[in-house]
């Protein structure tokens, strides 16, 4: 299923399915020793990064802000 589609290089949304919702990524300290943050989404673990930016432009890629990881 295709929800959403962005053009890369304008950023423009090409497409987006009516039902489409945006998730919402959270960033939480981590317990982990290796790592120092977590990213939360409905509860649940889904990464971890070492620093703050790179927890940052993850958010911000999965949301579509950035284009790259």
């Amino acid at each position: 299923s295709i929800l959403k589609i962005v053009d890369t290089q304008t950023k423009q949304v090409l497409f987006q399915h009516e039902n489409y919702i945006m998730p919402v990524l959270t960033k939480e300290i981590s317990s982990h020793s290796d790592y120092l943050y977590d990213v939360i989404y409905d509860g649940v673990l889904v990464a971890r990064f070492k620093t703050e930016k790179q927890a940052n432009n993850y958010i911000d890629f999965m949301q579509c802000k950035r284009m790259s990881k």
